[in-house]
């Protein structure tokens, strides 16, 4: 799989070491750190983790498709540190992809899936045992790799039809009731999110995410591999606004987005990694709060 291989200009230094040996190296070792589209939080992450680790090693931002590609990427070599959902990364390993080694956690994206009013779609669950149609976005994108994860799974879900409409097509035919619903897995500061709000808030659903027997599952590590979170009604003006919810917060799933590297790092490179992660941490939870 090829990458959009643009590399960010804030590539810096950081402690430097053997990449596979963990010997230090006496000239600067360049990794590669895979990341997402250049407006996203995943580029951002990667980007403001770069600016703060210091000494020899050099983190080159790569522009990319997310998740999936990323976690692709660290196998075939051609990146040694990403930021992958940790669904996409348990997907991988069901995939024989077991090279990501996850060191933290980044932020919680939300799973939020807009549905047509007249699909009679409440919650995730009215969608099992239904032939119900879901626009999961191009393959190997987040919204496809957690509905991919989740029907692997949970087969009560495998009836469902799904689409690769993405974007402003994927919500004009959902307003149109020509597909049901429409899934998106992001931050709750999505600038496309709230733009979709604004058109078509008012003429097609929010709906929940909250199947309990999704947040039994083992995550990558250790814990759950989703969580309960709640959307706050300030998110979105007009999809929560006069709902039934308690405090018209809307119940969903929460899924980590991960720092992740190759495992066959050293242990010296990672922890310069891991600093570097700590040091970004306040900016980048700054970034993906809701604006």
């Amino acid at each position: 799989m090829s990458l959009k291989c643009k590399m960010a200009a804030a590539a810096v230094a950081v402690v430097g070491a053997s990449v596979s040996t963990g010997a230090f190296a006496q000239e600067a070792t360049e990794l590669n750190f895979c990341s997402g589209g250049e407006t996203g939080n995943y580029y951002m992450a990667a980007s403001k983790i770069a600016e703060l680790t210091g000494g020899k090693l050099k983190l080159n931002v790569v522009e990319t498709a997310g998740s999936m590609e990323n976690l692709a990427a660290l196998k075939d070599g051609s990146c040694d540190v990403a930021v992958a959902q940790e669904d996409a990364i348990m997907l991988a390993r069901k995939q024989g992809n077991t090279v990501a080694q996850p060191l933290a956690n980044l932020f919680t994206e939300y799973v939020q899936m807009v549905c047509n009013p007249e699909s009679g779609v409440e919650d995730v669950t009215d969608l099992i045992g239904t032939n119900k149609i879901l626009a999961l976005g191009e393959i190997n994108s987040g919204p496809w790799a957690t509905w991919e994860f989740i029907v692997g799974a949970d087969e009560r879900y495998k009836s469902v039809q799904t689409t690769n409409d993405a974007g402003r097509e994927a919500f004009a035919l959902v307003e149109a009731g020509e597909i049901d619903c429409v899934l998106n897995v992001a931050a709750l500061n999505s600038i496309t999110m709230a733009q979709r709000d604004a058109v078509y808030g008012t003429t097609t659903d929010l709906v929940e995410f909250t199947d309990k027997d999704l947040f039994k599952i083992e995550g990558a590590r250790r814990g759950k591999l989703y969580s309960e979170v709640e959307i706050s009604d300030e998110t979105y003006p007009n999809w929560l606004d006069g709902r039934s919810w308690s405090a018209n917060d809307m119940p969903t799933t929460g899924v980590q987005a991960k720092l992740v590297v190759d495992s066959t790092l050293s242990s010296k490179v990672t922890d310069a990694i891991l600093a570097a992660q700590e040091k970004a941490r306040a900016a980048i939870n700054a970034h993906v709060a809701p604006k």
